[in-house]
């Protein structure tokens, strides 16, 4: 919309959660956001936000911190992280939670000496917050760390997929003793054989952009992959169903069981 005289800084991203009375970091106002590249392989397997100038992994900056609070990026044995290591984010402020509501051992599981852990994973780099996944949705696979919405976005680009729902999660195999990589995304098609051409791609298409192979692809119908109400994925829903094999037993939303009924 810049044609139409929107500037480039009027939206600018940040970062908050509701843990911190929603906002916690802010660019700069009037600036233009901040997107990082970084070295794909260095930041999977190192876990380090590598600066290169095209080509790499694309992380977009969400701004530092508003007056009066703090952040921190520290290791699995909470120990503080130097700048571009990517770690578990967590802040302090007098914006900050006292603890939720009737459930101490909920709050106990996120405090830390003074600091809330913000559930996500993150790097910073000059100041500034960089946000790279939920902590809970990271797979680990042959020794790489990898997100999934980035596998998420590029299999919605295949035809065919509904884009934006698409959830990829990993499961234990037991018998191997390995992690096996699941991507279970929505489609209107139902014949089995574009159905099958249509895994086949998706195979290809994460195998020839990130290297990946995926063990699985499951697909289903429009709206079997759950959501919150906001819209968001649920990947952990997604693969308890997926556990339970009920994704193709999965009921359609209740408004839309409601609008199917009125226009009945």
């Amino acid at each position: 919309f810049i044609p139409y005289g929107l500037p480039k800084t009027t939206l600018t991203p940040m970062y908050g959660l509701a843990e911190s009375t929603v906002a916690l970091t802010i660019p700069d106002i009037d600036s233009e956001f901040r997107v990082d590249y970084v070295n794909r392989k260095v930041f999977e397997e190192q876990k380090r936000a590598e600066p290169v100038e095209e080509d790499g992994l694309a992380f977009v900056g969400c701004g530092k911190p508003i007056a009066g609070h703090d952040i921190r990026v520290v290791d699995e044995e909470l120990k503080p992280l130097p700048e571009r290591y990517v770690g578990r984010l967590q802040f302090r402020g007098p914006s900050s939670m006292q603890g939720y509501y009737h459930n101490i051992e909920a709050t106990k599981a996120v405090c830390y000496d003074g600091w809330i852990d913000s559930g996500d994973l993150a790097y910073i780099a000059d100041k500034e917050v960089f946000i790279a996944g939920r902590r809970k949705d990271l797979i680990i696979k042959g020794g790489r760390n990898l997100y999934p919405v980035e596998i998420e976005e590029l299999i919605g680009q295949v035809p065919g997929v509904r884009q934006g729902c698409v959830a990829v999660f990993s499961i234990t195999d037991d018998a191997m003793r390995t992690e096996k990589l699941i991507a279970v995304a929505e489609t209107r098609e139902k014949n089995k054989i574009a159905r099958d051409a249509m895994i086949d791609e998706i195979k290809n298409a994460v195998t020839a952009a990130l290297d990946v192979t995926l063990d699985e692809v499951v697909l289903v119908a429009p709206h079997v992959v759950p959501k919150t109400s906001s819209g968001k994925l649920q990947r952990a829903a997604c693969k308890a169903l997926y556990s339970q094999e009920k994704l193709t037993k999965w009921q359609l939303p209740a408004w839309l069981q409601v609008a199917k009924l009125v226009g009945q």
